[in-house]
């Protein structure tokens, strides 16, 4: 087992260099095929015998109905030939530098593996075997599959390892932003084996011939999450991933929107963390991210009572509309106990107050795809996106009871959304992989509600037992550095929470504390000087200005670029009009009309034509053209009013 697990990483390597030539989708998985007939043990080769050959010599699962579109494909190459319904090899077509490109990755792999090992026993104090590594990094991107196990697909490109290693997600999410900060060599190849990865896993679309099909006027409903993030109210390692999906989705012409009842429960957990700001002892029974981040970045309840007031026009400058939910239908009903009942299996921790949110958003999916089934992502016309694994496997089960294994669930999640909008472009974000692994392995590390949980109960039961004092149990809940302590000590494992735990985090707090204090006299000390002081406030001043001034700018931008687009709209519905109608036998003469007349009535004519042509030819409308537009213009110009007014990016 252990050798395909070594290939799998290997393998996804190559499939990014072979995206990196401009090959179409498909024709990256042909040299696989071509090597499999290679390594054949005769001429005639069948699709089970090739289907085995990548996955024991190379570490990919392809199914069937995919394999047959690639043999397919070999064949107009020259590799094999068909005759009689059976495949025939011929050598003197296979490419034999496949065997070198493999070599040299597999050198690559073993450095990243060797790197990971040395990574967990010097910084977590983890003893890993090569193959424990290998099994980690391949179960890491195995969790991207299981977003797409509930997208209307049926597997994962990567063989499942044979065995669960202890702390994976925790370790390799860490070694990954290590790599990150400090190996860039090392970040990049496994950048490029995440970019493999999800080539690989776009295999499983129902129709991989079809995998570049446009977004056919499809409605993309954001969760709670996902907004959060694109409005920078989470970590900032989550905000830039989320804004490139968003700007990815809407230059592939989705209509990017959320539910009234999502922007109400933005603006409750908006409220929520004014409220906690405003308590100095707030510790909550769960984990709230939003008031984490506010307090690492210093806002006050005053700042969040300007988000709130600004929010919609916040949504607005991320291309999020809101809309109110279809109104309730007895004839688009559906079985709302069995939802809630797939629900609370699926996702068995949910909190009671959110599980109605969730439940509205996508019964409103349903009712507005009027309650019939859809059999195409593309053109299912409305979906929910969430980030919650949970909630995407309790729609898939759902919609597969309701119309069958085929059908496009009421909710995705947003890695599947990224894999298939990626794949469609992937020159439109050019760092989109690089930002998503980042993005995922931040939120792999955050704390997760039972180890909060039991962290809180156990603080409580020693300060009734007088184990430790009033004041050090509200250090213990309200100390910034409570929460990361808690997630290193444990591995972000529950089961590892120990009593003693509660006691090193107590030791930690109380060191971070006096270095505070230490801090703080050191400050008083340098507050003496006037000069100092003086120049200080200045310069707070001046960052504050230059970043009002920046997104003024960025504001400035969105603003004439969509006034662009509506321009372009509006003079090419006049162009297309005036060209049909100066087509028409109307029976005027074009002699009897004047030179300049003539002139434009034919300039007309040619670009109602050659735009006719074009829209035949590559199935474009002006609706993407003028979105594409809209985006290039808002940056164009926030870059050119930078320039001009000598605003610096940071």
């Amino acid at each position: 087992m252990r050798a395909i697990h070594v290939a799998s990483l290997t393998s996804l390597a190559i499939l990014k260099v072979n995206w990196d030539k401009g090959q179409d989708y498909i024709q990256n998985f042909v040299p696989f095929v071509a090597e499999a007939v290679r390594r054949a043990d005769q001429d005639e080769v069948s699709i089970v015998e090739i289907q085995k050959i990548i996955r024991d010599e190379f570490g990919l699962v392809i199914p069937q109905g995919a394999l047959v579109t690639l043999l397919h494909r070999a064949e107009r190459s020259g590799i094999v030939k068909k005759a009689h319904g059976i495949y025939v090899r011929n050598s003197a077509s296979i490419d034999p530098t496949f065997v070198q490109t493999r070599a040299d990755f597999i050198r690559q792999q073993g450095a990243l593996v060797e790197k990971l090992i040395a990574f967990c026993a010097e910084k977590h104090d983890v003893t890993l075997t090569g193959e424990e590594a290998e099994h980690a990094l391949l179960g890491h991107l195995q969790n991207s599959c299981i977003p797409l196990l509930a997208a209307a697909v049926d597997g994962c490109a990567i063989p499942p390892p044979e065995k669960k290693v202890q702390h994976a997600e925790f370790l390799v999410s860490s070694f990954t932003i290590a790599l990150y900060e400090k190996d860039p060599v090392g970040f990049g190849f496994l950048e490029t084996v995440m970019k493999g990865s999800m080539l690989a896993n776009a295999l499983f679309m129902p129709d991989i011939a079809h995998a570049k099909r446009k977004f056919e006027k499809l409605s993309v409903y954001l969760d709670t999450p996902i907004l959060l993030r694109a409005l920078g109210l989470e970590d900032s390692g989550l905000e830039t991933s989320t804004k490139e999906l968003l700007t990815l989705l809407y230059e592939l012409n989705v209509d990017l929107l959320c539910f009234e009842e999502t922007k109400d429960e933005i603006r409750r957990i908006l409220e929520a963390a004014q409220h906690a700001l405003r308590n100095p002892n707030f510790g909550g029974r769960h984990p709230f991210s939003v008031h984490d981040y506010l307090l690492k970045v210093g806002a006050t309840a005053s700042d969040v009572e300007l988000v709130i007031v600004n929010l919609e026009r916040s949504l607005r400058r991320v291309r999020v509309a809101i809309r109110p939910a279809p109104p309730h239908a007895v004839h688009l009903g559906l079985d709302e106990m069995r939802f809630e009942h797939i629900m609370r299996e699926e996702m068995p921790t949910q909190r009671e107050e959110a599980r109605p949110h969730d439940l509205n958003c996508l019964t409103a999916v349903h009712r507005l795809r009027n309650g019939a089934p859809k059999y195409g992502i593309e053109t299912c016309g409305h979906l929910f996106v969430t980030p919650n694994n949970g909630l995407a496997v309790t729609a898939s089960r759902f919609t597969r009871e309701q119309h069958g294994a085929s059908t496009v669930p009421l909710c995705v999640n947003d890695h599947t959304m990224a894999t298939l909008a990626w794949v469609k472009n992937p020159t439109l974000v050019a760092d989109f992989s690089r930002h998503r692994l980042l993005a995922d392995s931040y939120a792999a590390l955050r704390l997760g509600s039972e180890l909060w949980r039991k962290y809180l109960d156990e603080i409580t039961r020693l300060q009734r037992n007088g184990n430790i004092t009033e004041q050090d149990a509200d250090l213990l809940r309200v100390s910034t550095t409570v929460k990361t302590t808690l997630v290193e000590l444990t591995l972000g494992n529950p089961d590892v929470f120990t009593q003693g735990t509660v006691q090193e985090i107590l030791a930690r707090a109380q060191a971070e504390a006096r270095r505070g204090t230490e801090v703080k006299l050191a400050q008083e000390t340098q507050k003496r000087e006037s000069a100092e002081q003086t120049a200080r406030a200045a310069g707070e001043t001046l960052a504050a200005a230059l970043m009002s001034q920046r997104a003024r700018l960025a504001e400035i931008g969105e603003l004439v670029g969509r006034w662009v687009t509506r321009a372009t709209f509006l003079i090419a519905s006049i162009m297309a009009v005036l060209g049909f109608v100066l087509t028409l036998p109307l029976g005027f003469s074009y002699t009897t009309m004047d030179w300049w007349i003539r002139t434009g009535a034919a300039v007309v004519i040619c670009v109602f034509a050659a735009f006719a042509i074009w829209s035949l030819l590559t199935g474009g409308s002006v609706r993407e053209v003028s979105r594409k537009l809209e985006v290039w213009t808002a940056k164009m110009v926030e870059k050119s009013l930078k320039q001009l007014l000598h605003v610096t990016e940071k």
